[in-house]
This record gives C-alpha cells, structure tokens and sequence, in this order.
C-alpha cells in the first residue's frame, strides 16, 4: 500500500507524526485518509516491524523505518 511505498522510498528515515503523514499523502499523493484509518495502518506497519514508534516529549508518536 501507500505506507509501504513510502517506507521503500525513503520517506520514514526521518521520524513523521501522523499529522505530517496524512499531509504528505494529502499534498503529494492526493490521496486523502482519515487520521484513525492511518493510525491503524501505522501500528499495523509497525508490528509489522516495517516501522518503529517513539512517543515525543509533547506526547505524540513519531514513527521512521525499522532498522
């Protein structure tokens, strides 16, 4: 899918947070996904071990490519 794609490309080798997710799909891909719907995707991404996630200080979750 999406994520998969932008993980191959690259785009998870700087942490995102969901909102800068959505926007870079919304913006450079034109495809337009609800923040629930990318949240699952996101966690599924990461048990998948595609992804890694790390909470940030003001509490939200930033998520890059598993090393």
């Amino acid at each position: 899918g999406l994520l998969r794609e932008l993980v191959q490309r690259g785009y998870f080798d700087t942490p995102r947070t969901v909102g800068e997710i959505a926007d870079h799909l919304k913006v450079k891909r034109g495809s337009r996904i609800n923040t629930v719907s990318l949240s699952v995707a996101l966690m599924r991404s990461v048990r998948n071990e595609e992804l890694t996630r790390d909470r940030r200080q003001d509490g939200t979750y930033e998520y890059t490519r598993h090393k």
